[in-house]
C-alpha cells in the first residue's frame, strides 16, 4: 500500500520543509518477516510517501496507523494488489491412523 501525506499544519515539518524531525516507529509490531518493509520517501517540500510491501490486507493498515497519526494528513492512499491477497496461515497437522493397514 502506498500513502502520501504531509505534516499538520504548524508542525516543523509543514513550516520548514527542509527541517528534518526524528520519529521512532513503533516496537510493537514484533511478527517482521524477511519479507515484510515500509518504505519512507521524503521529499525536499517535506512530503511523506510510506511504501509497504510484504504485508497483506487490513495487517498493512494496522502496521501503518501509528506512524500516519504522528506523520499529519494522509493526502492520498492507493492500495495495491498485494492488499488484496489474502495472508494465510496455515498449520498442518498429521494424524496417523493406528488401525489403518497397508498392502506396501
Amino acid at each position: 500500500m502506498n500513502y502520501s501525506g504531509y505534516g499538520t499544519p504548524g508542525s516543523s515539518a509543514s513550516s520548514n520543509p527542509n527541517s528534518a524531525e526524528n520519529y521512532s516507529a513503533p516496537t510493537s509490531v514484533n511478527s517482521w518477516s524477511r519479507n515484510e518493509e515500509i518504505e519512507v520517501i521524503i521529499s525536499q517540500e517535506g512530503d511523506v510517501q510510506l511504501v509497504v510491501r510484504g504485508v497483506k490486507g487490513e495487517e498493512c493498515i494496522k502496521l501503518t496507523e501509528e506512524i500516519q497519526e504522528a506523520l499529519g494528513i494522509v493526502v492520498s492512499q492507493e492500495k495495491t494488489s498485494e492488499f488484496y491477497q489474502k495472508n494465510f496461515n496455515t498449520n498442518i497437522t498429521q494424524i496417523q491412523n493406528e488401525n489403518k493397514t497397508s498392502s506396501w
